[in-house]
C-alpha cells in the first residue's frame, strides 16, 4: 500500500508538470494549428520541432497520466534492472511521442512492436522509432472491421455506436475505412525471439482491451507487466488476469498495471 501511495503522489506530480508544457505547447493560435494539422509536411516539421526539444529537454514521463514512470519505478521494485535492454507490445499506441506508454522505454533502449488503427500516426512511428516495427492494424478476433477516424485521434473507433453519437455531437469525421482485425497471438509471433531482461505489455483499445487480451496465446508471450486501460470492461479484465497469475500493482486515473507472479 505504501508504493502505491508513493506511486499515485508521482503521477499527481507527472500530471501538473504536464498540464503546464501542454499550455507552453498551446501557445500557437488554434487556426494556425489547424492548418498545420491539415497540412502534412508542415505537421512533420512541427513533430520535429518537438522531438528536438524532448532531445535537447526529455521529460520524465510522456504517457497520458504518467504510466510509464509508474512502471519504470516499478522495474526497481520487483527486481528489474531499468538499464537492461527489454521489449514492449504496444496496442492502440497513438503518437509516437506524445501521450505514448512506452517512449521513455524507447529512450532507454528498449524497442518493440507498435500497433495503431490510424496509418498517420503509424507513419510517425517510423520516423521517430526506427528500432521499433510499426503495424498498421486493428487488434481482435480476425474479421473485417469498419473504423471511423475522428479529429482529435484519440476519438477514433471501432464502435459503430459510439461514431454515430461523436457524428452527431459535430466531432470532425475525418475518414471512414476497413481494417484487418489481427490477434495478439500473430503480432507476439513477431518479436526477435531474443532474450529481455524484461517484457511489457501496454493496451489502449477504447473498449477493445478485454477482446485483444482473450487473442493472446498466454503460453507463447506472457509478458511480466500488463498496462491496460480500464474504463471499460473492468470487472472481465480483472478476474482474467487474476486467473492468469497476474496481481494488480499500480493504479493511474484510467489505466492498471499489472505483474506476473506466476512466473517471477
Amino acid at each position: 500500500m505504501k508504493i502505491q501511495a508513493i506511486l499515485v503522489e508521482k503521477v499527481i506530480k507527472l500530471s501538473h508538470k504536464q498540464e503546464i508544457r501542454k499550455k507552453m505547447i498551446n501557445i500557437l493560435p488554434h487556426s494556425i494549428k489547424i492548418k498545420i494539422k491539415k497540412n502534412r509536411i508542415l505537421h512533420i516539421i512541427y513533430q520535429l520541432v518537438l522531438e528536438f526539444k524532448n532531445l535537447v529537454s526529455p521529460l520524465k514521463s510522456y504517457a497520458q497520466f504518467g504510466e510509464d514512470a509508474v512502471f519504470i519505478s516499478l522495474l526497481k521494485v520487483y527486481g528489474f534492472d531499468k538499464n537492461e535492454k527489454g521489449f514492449f507490445i504496444d496496442i492502440g499506441a497513438g503518437h509516437p511521442i506524445r501521450g505514448s506508454n512506452t517512449y521513455a522505454l524507447y529512450r532507454m533502449g528498449w524497442e518493440g512492436i507498435c500497433v495503431d488503427a490510424i496509418s498517420y500516426n503509424i507513419k510517425l512511428h517510423k520516423l521517430f522509432r526506427r528500432r521499433d516495427v510499426a503495424l498498421h492494424a486493428f487488434v481482435g478476433q480476425e474479421r473485417i472491421v469498419n473504423f471511423w477516424e475522428f479529429n482529435p485521434y484519440e476519438y477514433s473507433t471501432a464502435d459503430n455506436k459510439i461514431a454515430k453519437d461523436l457524428i452527431k455531437n459535430n466531432v470532425p469525421l475525418l475518414a471512414e475505412y476497413k481494417l484487418n482485425a489481427i490477434p495478439l497471438n500473430k503480432i507476439a509471433r513477431m518479436n526477435k525471439n531474443e532474450k529481455y531482461g524484461c517484457t511489457f505489455l501496454s493496451i489502449d483499445a477504447e473498449g477493445f482491451d478485454f477482446e485483444i487480451l482473450q487473442t493472446n496465446d498466454w503460453d507463447q508471450f506472457r509478458p511480466k507487466f500488463i498496462c491496460v486501460e480500464v474504463v471499460n470492461n473492468l470487472s472481465t479484465i480483472n478476474s482474467l488476469l487474476s486467473h492468469l497469475g497476474y496481481q494488480i500493482a499500480a493504479k493511474t486515473h484510467v489505466s492498471e498495471i499489472w505483474v506476473d507472479l506466476k512466473n517471477n
